[in-house]
């Protein structure tokens, strides 16, 4: 049967498409073959484009799949057309990206389960590397996606293994991991801890001497080739590793050629030393560790003074409380001893507590707040600084209070906020409520109403008068998911209170690990790193950023492009439309009018409550880099700030 005859049959696409494939199975790799290859990979491409229309993502995946080897064999039959073979590959993966991220981003009832969130991004991964493999450059997105979709489906395969317990869901996710650990540079100390929590159990295993097959026992080399030693930071799991490695060359001879490479020798034993010469070689470190847990010299342990909150000792468990607690720990601390930020190492002794179900009541996270403070304060010089936030194809984000105050409580209990959006609309037009704020203590976290109120007057948000809990929770969601995929920095110890607030609840909900905290570029550096990038701004001073542009006061460097959008002006009393939804999505058209009319690397959102949403979906949307101060960022841009953080 000729080619013509075949597409004139009256079947389906589907059924044209199976047909095809068994006609390609029949035939030999010659030249008579390539018409049929063409028209077999366009009607792929067709089917792959109907099957993500129905959001029928693991037959789009097979589509692709299948479609892997059909361009592998015109690329060999026309070598000439090769790049172009594979650049409409990388476009068809380049299509099914937004509509497979977005439902990645679902939640409630309509969100996919963990174990299909992560099986998506695997395969989707693994349909990646034909590209990767090619010697012609790759496109701009495709490192950025890659780097989204491992990133989210190691988080989502290790959701599944906290809830299933199952073997093959920790393989999955340990993959996934081990794959992020490569792609990020330096490795974010969660990522280093997420492989070592995933590959600990497997390597129980191997000490028990437990039967494995020689292709488990293969595996679990090549994890162990890949295991980013360095970052382990704990001296037992880099010994445990190194016994594992010794145990599988025992049961496990024949697989020479599967050896890792070889790894830095386990810690020689430590020579005869004093207790006190170890303790001043380990960092001193602010924690909070449970009831009943060992303690050690360099910890200074703010449990004890929290149970003294908790049972009514306010005076006792205050600032004061705290202010004597660190007088004796310093006083006992020797003269070298270094120090870890607080933030870090807080978060680093509260995640695996909340996990188990622990929870810090406002007061408590309030007392963390300035305990934070009072260590950074006294600790001074002492302390090793956080590590660098990468800006590059991610989110960089300052934490500002008046958001997080409202995601802690929305995130908890949404319900509870009901009331209280009800009370704002029905005091619209009392003025005076407005306009005062009420004064709390610096490091207090304030009541939900209050929170609601300062996101209304100082932020720009607005709901929709006759359901403002949907437009709340609409706005929450896209804020939740921008801040758990970016590097968040805060070098305000009140803002970190209430980051531990909402941290514990999103922990609470099985959606940590968290992004660790990190410490911005400064202004004069990323003004240099954007030379010759094309930049958009969106905020309230969109004029004089232009000005200052146009005027280069920007450049530190070679020049770089920027055009500017004006915010929505929507602080109370003006509402703009009918919500912030509206809002936000006419923002989007406008943002995406831009990037049609010329590409953009780099999103500087300086819009209140408008950031994160439009940071989530524009990277979401074109993979590029959003960056986002709480100050406003034309305050620094152009100035000669040291850094955007800087407070007066």
């Amino acid at each position: 049967m000729r080619l013509d005859q075949l597409m004139a049959l009256p079947v389906d696409p589907q059924a044209r498409l199976s047909l095809q494939r068994q006609l390609l199975a029949g035939s030999q790799p010659l030249r008579g073959a390539i018409e049929l290859l063409f028209s077999t990979a366009q009607l792929s491409a067709d089917c792959l484009a109907e099957a993500a229309e129905r959001c029928d993502w693991s037959g789009a995946l097979d589509l692709l799949r299948d479609l892997v080897p059909l361009v592998d064999t015109m690329a060999v039959m026309a070598p000439d057309q090769a790049e172009e073979f594979w650049s409409a590959y990388a476009t068809l993966i380049g299509q099914l990206m937004p509509p497979l991220q977005a439902a990645l981003q679902r939640e409630g009832e309509d969100a996919l389960a963990p174990d299909a969130a992560a099986g998506l991004c695997a395969d989707l991964v693994t349909l990646l590397r034909p590209l990767q493999q090619q010697s012609f450059p790759l496109p701009h997105w495709i490192p950025v996606q890659e780097r989204q979709l491992v990133r989210r489906g190691a988080l989502a395969a290790h959701q599944h293994v906290r809830q299933s317990r199952s073997e093959a869901a920790s393989r999955q996710a340990l993959g996934l991991a081990l794959r992020l650990a490569e792609l990020e540079n330096p490795i974010p100390p969660w990522v280093a801890r997420l492989c070592w929590q995933l590959l600990m159990p497997l390597l129980r295993k191997i000490q028990r001497a437990e039967p494995l097959e020689p292709a488990a026992v293969a595996e679990l080399l090549g994890w162990l080739q890949r295991f980013p030693f360095e970052e382990a930071t704990a001296p037992r799991a880099r010994s445990l590793a190194s016994r594992a490695l010794h145990i599988l060359e025992v049961i496990a001879p024949d697989l020479e050629g599967l050896r890792p490479r070889p790894q830095p020798d386990a810690p020689q034993a430590a020579p005869d030393v004093s207790a006190a010469q170890i303790a001043e070689n380990r960092p001193a470190r602010l924690v909070l560790l449970p009831a009943g847990a060992e303690g050690a010299s360099e910890l200074l342990d703010l449990g004890p003074l929290l149970r003294q909150l908790e049972g009514g000792d306010l005076l006792g468990a205050g600032p004061k409380g705290v202010d004597q607690l660190l007088d004796d720990f310093c006083w006992h601390l020797a003269g070298t001893t270094a120090a870890r930020p607080a933030s870090e190492t807080l978060l680093e002794s509260l995640e695996p507590q909340w996990q188990e179900g622990l929870r810090l009541s406002s007061d408590a996270c309030g007392l963390l707040a300035y305990a934070a403070a009072a260590w950074q304060r006294r600790l001074g010089e002492r302390i090793d600084p956080l590590p660098p936030s990468d800006w590059h194809d991610g989110l960089l984000v300052e934490l500002t209070a008046d958001e997080l105050a409202v995601l802690a409580p929305l995130t908890a209990h949404p319900d509870g906020l009901r009331d209280g959006l009800a009370e704002l609309r029905r005091l619209h037009h009392d003025t005076e409520f407005w306009t005062r704020r009420q004064e709390l203590p610096w490091m207090a976290i304030p009541p939900p109403q209050e929170a609601l109120r300062r996101l209304h007057v100082d932020q720009g948000f607005y709901a929709l008068s006759h359901d403002p809990l949907t437009t709340l929770c609409r706005w929450g969601e896209d804020a939740i998911a921008a801040l758990l995929a970016s590097d968040p920095w805060t070098d305000d110890a009140a803002v970190l209170g209430h980051w531990i607030a909402l941290a514990q609840e999103l922990v609470g909900l099985g959606r940590g690990p968290l992004p660790p905290l990190g410490q911005p570029p400064l202004a004069e550096q990323l003004l240099a790193e954007f030379s010759g990038l094309e930049l958009v701004y969106v905020g309230d001073r969109s004029e004089a950023v232009a000005t200052a542009h146009r005027a280069g006061q920007l450049f530190r460097g070679r020049p770089f492009g920027l055009r500017c959008l004006a915010a929505p002006d929507s602080r109370y009393p003006r509402r703009p439309a009918a919500s912030l939804s509206e809002s936000l999505e006419a923002l989007l058209g406008a943002v995406e009018g831009l990037y049609r009319q010329r590409p953009f690397a780099v999103l500087l959102a300086d819009c209140g409550a408008y950031r994160l949403p439009l940071m989530h979906r524009v990277h979401q949307r074109y993979g590029v880099s959003c960056l986002s101060s709480a100050l406003p960022m034309a305050d620094w841009l152009g100035n000669d700030a040291a850094s955007p953080s800087t407070r007066e």
